[in-house]
């Protein structure tokens, strides 16, 4: 694995090395337990309920390759409905010198939720940076 230019973290878009990340917003799981409330019992019974995965934000995020370009169109079609695949990314925490990995991260079954052009400067020779978010279906940390 190549060490890391300027970010810290390396994103997989289904399996693939697509873009580097500076910063990296993750929401964590939110869990709601089911009640039953029983007769004259004051408290209820708590169970195994429902569970969402809150949104994650990617910023000063650039394209490695043409798969991180191709990441744009592929929100655009699921936005404007002319594909319904969810994407699945993989969030690759590196150390300061690039090529230790510290965490990985899988959010699995992605909505795209935004997709923002970082402000850009004729003079600037820095790569063209972004910031996209996407809500996944499951989340798992290893």
């Amino acid at each position: 694995m190549p060490g890391a230019g300027n970010g810290y973290f390396l994103v997989e878009v289904d399996g693939v090395s697509a873009i580097e990340a500076t910063e990296c917003d993750i929401g964590g799981v939110k869990h709601e337990p089911f009640k039953i409330a029983v007769g004259n019992r004051p408290n209820p019974y708590l169970g195994r309920g429902k569970f969402e995965v809150e949104e994650v934000k990617l910023k000063g995020a650039y394209a490695l390759n043409s798969q991180g370009e191709e990441l744009f169109q592929a929100f655009n079609d699921y936005i404007r409905g002319f594909t319904v695949q969810q994407l699945s990314f993989r969030v690759v925490q590196l150390s300061e010198d690039g090529f230790s990995t510290l965490k990985v991260h899988e959010f699995i079954e992605c909505v795209p939720t935004m997709f923002q052009p970082e402000g850009k400067k004729g003079d600037s020779k820095d790569a063209a940076y972004f910031t996209i978010a996407f809500k996944p279906t499951d989340y798992v940390e290893y």
